[in-house]
C-alpha cells in the first residue's frame, strides 16, 4: 500500500465495501520505502480478515521496540494476524486469544529467500479461502515460505504441483496434496 498512494488513500473505503459484500480480505503492507510508516492500524485492521506483516514491519507500523509490544498494540483491533518471523517461524494473533507461535520449517540449504514472505502469504491464504483452520493456514504458510527458499527467483520452487509436493516431502517431511 505504501507504493500505491491512491489505493492507500481509499483503503478504508475499499475494505469496508468488501466486508459489507461478505468478501474476505488479506493485507500485507510490505515495506514503506519512505520509512514514514503512516498506517492507521486502529481503523484499518478491524476491516481486514487476515493481516500478514513480517515482524519488523509490524514493529515499525506500531512504533514498537519489541514484537510483544507491537502485538499488544494491534490485538484490540485485529481479527487475525499471522506475523512472519523468517527462520524463527510465525505468530498467530487473534483478538481475545493468546498468540500462538509456530516454529519454521527450517531450510539449512537456502538457495534464495527472495519472495519467501509472499510465498508464505500465498500458502496461508490458499488454505484460508478453503476454510481450513487458522492453525493449518499458519502451518502451510510456514511450509510454502520454506519451500520458496529451495530455489532461486522467488517462484523457482513452484514449477508444478508434483515438484512442490516432492520438496515438501523430501526436504521438510511434510506430505501435502495440492
Amino acid at each position: 500500500i505504501f507504493l500505491q498512494p491512491a489505493l492507500k488513500a481509499d483503503l478504508e473505503k475499499i475494505l469496508d465495501y468488501a466486508r459489507a459484500q461478505g468478501v474476505t480480505t488479506s493485507l500485507d503492507t510490505q515495506w514503506d520505502p519512505t520509512e514514514i510508516w503512516d498506517f492507521d492500524y486502529t481503523r484499518i485492521l478491524p476491516l481486514v480478515s487476515v493481516f500478514l506483516p513480517n515482524e519488523k514491519e509490524l514493529m515499525l507500523l506500531t512504533s514498537s521496540e519489541t514484537i510483544d509490544e507491537a502485538v499488544g498494540k494491534i490485538k484490540p483491533y485485529v481479527n487475525t494476524a499471522i506475523i512472519k518471523m523468517g527462520s524463527k517461524g510465525s505468530l498467530l494473533v487473534r483478538r481475545g486469544e493468546e498468540p500462538a507461535f509456530l516454529p519454521s520449517f527450517l531450510n539449512t540449504e537456502v538457495v534464495d529467500a527472495i519472495g519467501a514472505g509472499d510465498s508464505f502469504n500465498a500458502g496461508c491464504i490458499s488454505r484460508f479461502v478453503k476454510g481450513e483452520t487458522l492453525e493449518d493456514c499458519q502451518r502451510f504458510g510456514n511450509l510454502t515460505g520454506a519451500i520458496n527458499t529451495t530455489a532461486a527467483g522467488g517462484t523457482g520452487a513452484f514449477a508444478d504441483k508434483k515438484t512442490i509436493e516432492e520438496i515438501a516431502r523430501n526436504r521438510f517431511n511434510q506430505h501435502i496434496t495440492l
